[in-house]
């Protein structure tokens, strides 16, 4: 059974810069909101952890995909292929050469190959 909470009240306060940095780094984990009622009011709130999660949740990390992207990055010749390509358009000198299009069809299939790696490492479900 859901416990149905009081309404609430917004307050504000203008902080520089830096005071709000220091209240964060004072926060640590915890909400500045929840770290504030704290300090003024000397009462804890426990179950921000609770709405914490409802509102936004961190996606998993597959280390292993996440190196295996990097992996294809570092020996790929795509992007020096992309940047002759580029440069040759921006010069008005690109031949549309049969294997300059292989080049590109190419790099569209890995980039999306690497879009969907990422996806895959960070926990996100593709549509």
């Amino acid at each position: 059974m859901t416990k149905i909470l009081p309404k609430t009240i917004p307050f504000s306060i203008r902080f520089t810069p830096a005071e709000k940095a220091e209240l964060e780094h004072r926060a640590g984990s915890a909400p500045l909101g929840v770290y504030a009622r704290e300090r003024l009011l000397g009462r804890a709130e426990r179950n921000y952890r609770r709405l914490r999660t409802k509102q936004t949740k961190a996606p998993t990390v597959d280390r292993t995909a996440l190196a295996q992207v990097l992996g294809l990055l570092g020996k790929s010749e795509r992007e020096r292929n992309l940047k002759y390509i580029s440069e040759a358009a921006r010069v008005g000198a690109l031949l549309l050469t049969p294997d300059v299009l292989e080049h590109i069809d190419q790099a569209c299939r890995d980039i999306a190959e690497i879009k969907s790696m990422v996806m895959k490492a960070l926990g996100i479900k593709e549509d």
